[in-house]
């Protein structure tokens, strides 16, 4: 059963890139369903490459083409868009004989519905939403796990339940770990998650990775992921969920996280020519 669910996905998600109508005719369908087939969508990821766990930032563009005036249910409607995380050559894909398949079998797949709030697209406009990986507004099929990069090296593609002719495909590699700082704050008082108050300690991280050819710099997406044991520097790491703050051209000679009064932290780095550069100041909490 599971699996006859799975293929029913994938006809829906997959069957329009390039293996079924690009239209939607039947008179059956309600006329601003059908519209979303008169638009131009696109998704596109920020990177190609990204290392495990990686916070992604994704685009998402609709555009009408046309000459007139089209009526669509809302793109970014949450109970009629998602974003779906399939995986190339994976064992599911194998069982099923795809090419992709879901990364979680026990997806189910949100289409637009004709009772979402109406979106008027001009001719020649576009509606362009600019989302993190770990947004909550976007709900149904949101499979992507942990809402960050898939923790596994492989290739895989993201697909907008809204137009599954959209998609944007990246690939994750495993990265081998160049530099690796912390610092831990003063304790904190917090509610934990059965509404108790407890204390905690916020502990921050910031590292430099090979990711392919180029360096990258990352900062743990969150201060209270916990107190990480010190990774072994130059040999493969899967890191833990991250945000990258910039890409370098050549390795960081140094590497340090700078508190600040306001309760924030920056990240400090300086490159083999002896510049110095500085992070914005995050708190690590905006990102839940």
């Amino acid at each position: 059963m599971r699996h006859y669910v799975v293929l029913l996905t994938l006809a829906a998600l997959l069957s329009a890139l390039g293996q079924g109508q690009t239209r939607i005719e039947s008179n059956r369908v309600p006329a601003v369903l059908r519209n979303i087939s008169s638009l131009e969508t696109t998704i596109a990821t920020d990177h190609q490459v990204y290392a495990p766990r990686e916070m992604m930032w994704l685009t998402i563009s609709i555009r009408n083409p046309t000459a007139e005036v089209i009526d669509v249910p809302d793109p970014f409607w949450a109970p009629g868009a998602g974003i779906v995380l399939l995986e190339r050559a994976s064992k599911l894909a194998k069982e099923l004989g795809t090419e992709y398949a879901p990364v979680d079998q026990d997806i189910y797949y949100t289409a637009p519905s004709s009772k979402a709030t109406r979106a008027s697209i001009q001719p020649g406009g576009v509606l362009t939403r600019r989302i993190r990986s770990d947004d909550s507004t976007l709900q149904g099929p949101l499979a992507m796990l942990n809402r960050v990069a898939p923790s596994r090296a492989g290739y895989y593609r993201l697909v907008f339940s809204y137009d599954p002719r959209s998609h944007a495909d990246f690939e994750v590699v495993r990265p081998v770990l160049e530099r690796f700082e912390r610092i831990t704050l003063p304790e904190e008082r917090a509610v934990g998650a059965q509404g108790q108050e407890v204390v905690v300690k916020p502990h921050y991280y910031a590292f430099v990775l090979l990711l392919g050819q180029k360096y990258v710099l990352c900062r743990t997406t969150s201060p209270w992921i916990g107190e990480l044991e010190q990774p072994a520097i130059g040999q493969a790491w899967s890191p833990v969920a991250s945000e990258r703050i910039a890409e370098l051209g050549e390795p960081v000679t140094d590497l340090s996280l700078e508190p600040h009064t306001d309760g924030t932290v920056s990240v400090r780095w300086r490159d083999s020519v002896g510049r110095w550069s500085e992070s914005d100041r995050y708190s690590g909490r905006e990102t839940k």
